[in-house]
């Protein structure tokens, strides 16, 4: 006796028709992209990445944030920590500690 045939099973996208999915695909897994996840979820999601994709996403939202600012004056500090950021990472300028800035403030202001 021959086996019926099974239609793939479909996945609806709001108002566009149903897409027809390979009996290979894993419906679970699936399912986790297409519904929204919690920030928790998201996060989980994130730190389970490798290192260098991390980075790649980190960098991606950090840069975001510059565009949604409305301020000018905030969009430009955004672009100066990322520039400062940049500097640091790359070795292009070394960092001073907290007591080193600490140190340098008390002598700025004459308590040092």
């Amino acid at each position: 006796m021959q086996e019926p045939r099974r239609t793939p099973p479909s996945l609806s996208l709001g108002s566009c028709a149903p897409v027809k999915l390979a009996p290979s695909v894993d419906r679970s897994r699936l399912n986790r992209y297409f519904f929204a996840m919690s920030t928790e979820q998201l996060t989980t999601e994130a730190m389970a990445l490798p290192l260098s994709e991390r980075v790649s996403l980190a960098q991606a939202l950090w840069q975001s944030i510059d565009a949604g600012l409305a301020d000018s004056e905030e969009r430009d500090a955004v672009r100066e920590a990322i520039r400062r950021d940049e500097e640091l990472s790359s070795g292009a300028v070394v960092g001073r500690t907290h007591e080193e800035v600490m140190q340098a403030a008390r002598r700025a202001i004459g308590c040092a």
